[in-house]
């Protein structure tokens, strides 16, 4: 761990004391947690980054294009050592996204032929799970602290990227208060989906299925009906569960369980391109 407090040390660049620790979670190995209360909106850290990479124009092979693609190439034309202490992707061997993987990492080591296949691989995995995306221009951005944060879909804490003429430098802000030893999370995919679409991209994306609170127990609060009871309020399934057929209502309060009849005519709405239908 000193190697990796070192780095960090170099990377920072925010002044004060410092408002997040390391620890070992199983399961998740090394997480961010807060070492104090931290407010909403507060400024946990700011770091330079380990890699900014430019995506690769749409002419350039398919291979070679988005975020993560363009911070590999960077990494295997100038490696640079704290990278080594990121973490790669851990599928499940055999898996549907093993597979996947496989198949990328396949085309990008064949992309880049002047490479060790097996060290292009390796650093495609790397920054497929740890690059931040950013725009105007379009680059992948590779940080260090801001690589430790575990997921959560309702998080703690988002990342942001400054101005590439500003260093492109990455900063993780809480985004609701956070108590002492919380874990400073962040969502790694886009929050506003389904549970089944967030847990399958997750499990594609990153080999693991999310059992946070949000999955588990919250509303779905993305799918969205006009209340059977009242007629007017919205309603959601009271669970994730995508067949759930229980809907609350945040008007009247009412919970409704809906026969089959019902739920089809809902589905059918929910996935009509026609507004009118919808409401």
């Amino acid at each position: 761990m000193d190697s990796l407090h070192s780095a960090i040390s170099l990377a920072s660049v925010a002044p004060g004391p410092l408002l997040w620790r390391l620890v070992s979670k199983e399961g998740f190995g090394r997480v961010l947690v807060a070492a104090c209360d931290l407010p909403a909106g507060t400024l946990v850290c700011s770091e330079r980054p380990l890699v900014v990479a430019p995506v690769a124009a749409a002419s350039s092979p398919a291979a070679l294009r988005g975020e993560a693609q363009a911070v590999a190439v960077a990494l295997l034309e100038s490696p640079v050592e704290a990278a080594a202490l990121l973490c790669s992707p851990a599928h499940g061997e055999g898996s549907a996204e093993a597979v996947a993987f496989d198949v990328a990492a396949d085309a990008f080591a064949a992309a880049c032929p002047s490479h060790d296949s097996a060290t292009a691989r390796h650093w495609l995995g790397v920054a497929s799970v740890n690059v931040h995306a950013a725009e105007r221009p379009a680059r992948g951005v590779l940080g260090l602290l801001t690589s430790m944060m575990q997921h959560d879909c309702t998080p703690s804490a988002h990342v942001t990227v400054g101005s590439e003429a500003g260093g492109s430098l990455l900063s993780l802000r809480t985004c609701r208060d956070v108590a002492q030893g919380e874990p400073l999370s962040i969502s790694y995919v886009v929050s506003y989906q389904p549970t089944a679409d967030r847990r399958a991209q997750l499990l594609s994306q990153h080999g693991f299925r999310c059992a946070c609170h949000r999955c588990e127990q919250a509303p779905e609060l993305v799918r969205c009906f006009v209340c059977h009871s009242c007629g007017e309020a919205p309603s959601s399934p009271v669970a994730s569960d995508e067949g759930c057929r229980s809907l609350v209502c945040f008007g009247c309060g009412d919970t409704t369980s809906l026969d089959d009849e019902s739920w089809a005519e809902l589905l059918a709405a929910e996935r009509s391109s026609d507004l009118g239908e919808c409401m």
